[in-house]
């Protein structure tokens, strides 16, 4: 693959993502780009946390701090399932916020599409269904859509385009003709939404790497107005460290990267700072990621 050609595959795959701004979904509490890499018996657990800093200067249901806790498993190469809780500090509606609690639980599956194999383009689409465990909420959500990725040698590009179709189930007790009570379940839709992640990344050294990313996201698209708020963008630098490569994981992969001779499982770690591009949007958030391969 030529510099050229890798250039005009990262040109087109921003375009695709930032093409989304033209729609008129805010993005999770915390900060993940999504891989398009597949390998068959891969287990894995992540943990991603974000904290939040300054508040927005418009009315927002921004959280104080987020954290997400998953587990993944490749059942062939190209198909892998994860599982999915969070926690979140929500604000409640006098400005102050809540304590830390669970808030969603999620179940995932990501189909491999083309095959990622070091320099190249790969892609995979992803789906998933969330469930509020908020007692006072039944919100659910089904997400889906392209995990993007092009590498040429130590730069790479990774970006996630994800239409989410978030929904309540109500029900509703009622009074039959014969005097007797039913339960009227009804599904009511809520509204769409346009969440987007990309990830641009150079492999400085062997064990560390920086980049860039960018999240966001556009609530409510289907409806027909001009100011659907509270749309939130955020854009800052990270830095990523790899532990381990003798791993249990020997050639399994991590980030990307093949994991070459036995040993300890295989670690790495990123922290970055999220500046907000928008009123809806905190000023700055705090992220770190966390994941470990067996």
């Amino acid at each position: 693959m030529g510099l050229e050609r890798f250039l005009a595959t990262i040109a087109l795959t921003m375009a695709v993502v930032m093409s989304a701004f033209a729609w008129p979904a805010p993005a999770r509490a915390q900060f993940e780009v999504e891989q398009p890499e597949i390998e068959k018996g891969a287990f894995e657990l992540e943990y991603h946390g974000g904290y939040f800093i300054g508040r927005p200067s418009l009315p927002t249901d921004a959280a104080r701090q987020g954290h997400e806790f998953e587990a993944f498993y490749g059942l062939t190469d190209w198909l892998q399932v994860k599982g999915t809780a969070e926690l979140e500090q929500e604000r409640a509606e006098d400005g102050s916020f809540n304590s830390l609690k669970l808030s969603e639980v999620e179940a995932q599956s990501k189909i491999g599409l083309i095959p990622l194999e070091g320099d190249g383009f790969g892609a995979s689409f992803l789906t998933a269904y969330a469930e509020s465990v908020v007692s006072n909420e039944d919100e659910s959500a089904i997400t889906f859509g392209p995990i993007l990725k092009a590498k040429r040698g130590p730069l790479s590009f990774a970006a996630n385009l994800f239409p989410v179709y978030r929904f309540d189930i109500k029900e509703t007790e009622i009074e039959n003709e014969e005097g007797e009570a039913e339960v009227e379940i009804e599904l009511t839709p809520d509204h769409w939404n346009l969440d987007y992640a990309w990830q641009l990344k150079h492999q400085t050294a062997e064990t560390w790497a920086i980049g860039v990313e960018g999240f966001g996201g556009f609530e409510d698209i289907s409806n027909d107005v001009t100011d659907n708020g509270p749309d939130k963008h955020r854009l800052g630098p990270v830095v990523y460290l790899e532990f381990g490569d003798h791993g249990h994981g020997a050639g399994k992969r991590v980030g990307g990267h093949d994991l070459a001779e036995p040993g300890l499982p295989a670690l790495e770690i990123a922290f970055g700072v999220l500046f907000g591009l928008n009123d809806y949007t905190s000023d700055v958030a705090l992220k770190w990621d966390a994941e470990i391969a067996f």
